[in-house]
């Protein structure tokens, strides 16, 4: 052997070779343990969530989403015929659950509790890949099911389960440089746009990231334009609403929220984005130290 190799031996892997395993350790695979784990993970949570969302009380607003969901399908239109106060995706998700089962406040809660199952196995799913460590996983879903934000907004028929995991969902895509993963983490901010307007303060963020990742991305404009374009197909579909009544989109989405709080509308969008960001914060410091010191091994 040579001396650069008995070095990397006897040393340790060279910071190249250690940020090469880093970086496939965050696009690889899950460990079989970790998979074998997935079912119950999601059974546990499952199981949280349905209790919590039988068991907690009845929140105001669960009825203004859920008549909304209900009228759009008997023939009424958002923003017309309804006082609508947000983006019209979430009253359409609801109301196709409803058109499937029946059109009640228990059968709305069974769907918030199942998304908020969904988010949490994603979540479990990203650090166990990400550290390729089951009990990783398992701790990223512990945290999950037990944060009081979570448990006290998620179950509910309101829009904080849905923003949250299509903004989070969106850095899933923009870590690999294919158009397609562009597009998609494109597409997954505007759903998140749809459901709560003020999520498009976070879109500076994406490509600035991008940028910070150029060595993935050769083209940059080209990528930041990929990704654009999947926020613009998303998106799009609220001109419908915007063109055939401009005036009432325009007061339910920004007039309404801008004189219902004396600190106008820039301050109440920032406490909703503080607020919307709160279960995701717990979980950057821990992405930086698995990128400082490597993946854990179990």
């Amino acid at each position: 052997m040579g001396d650069d190799t008995v070095r990397e031996t006897v040393v340790g892997r060279r910071p190249e070779a250690q940020g090469q395993s880093r970086g496939d350790s965050e696009n690889g695979r899950m460990t079989r343990t970790a998979k074998l784990l997935l079912i119950p993970v999601t059974l546990i949570l499952g199981v949280i969530f349905v209790a919590v969302c039988r068991l907690r009380l009845v929140d105001s607003d669960e009825g203004f989403y859920l008549l909304a969901a209900k009228s759009v399908f008997r023939g009424k239109l958002l923003y017309r015929d309804i006082f609508y106060t947000q983006m019209p995706l979430l009253p359409y998700v609801y109301g196709l659950w409803m058109k499937v089962g029946p059109a009640t406040w228990s059968s709305g809660r069974l769907l918030a509790a199942l998304l908020t199952t969904c988010l949490g196995v994603l979540l479990y799913c990203h650090v166990a890949r990400l550290c390729r460590s089951w009990l990783a996983g398992c701790l990223a879903a512990l945290l999950f099911a037990s944060s009081c934000y979570v448990l006290a907004w998620y179950p509910l028929a309101k829009t904080a389960r849905c923003r949250s995991a299509a903004v989070w969902r969106v850095h899933g895509p923009v870590e690999f440089s294919s158009r397609k993963a562009l597009v998609l983490a494109g597409l997954l901010l505007g759903l998140a746009v749809d459901t709560r307007l003020y999520l498009i303060a976070v879109l500076p963020i994406f490509p600035l990231y991008i940028y910070s990742r150029r060595r993935a991305f050769p083209h940059l404009a080209a990528s930041t334009g990929w990704f654009l374009g999947g926020l613009a197909l998303a998106l799009a579909p609220n001109l419908y609403w915007a063109l055939r009544d401009p005036a009432d989109f325009y007061f339910c989405n920004l007039g309404f929220h801008a004189i219902r709080d004396q600190a106008g509308l820039s301050e109440l969008s920032g406490r909703k984005l503080i607020r919307c960001s709160r279960p995701a914060a717990c979980f950057v410091p821990m992405r930086a130290a698995v990128r400082r010191s490597g993946c854990w091994s179990c």
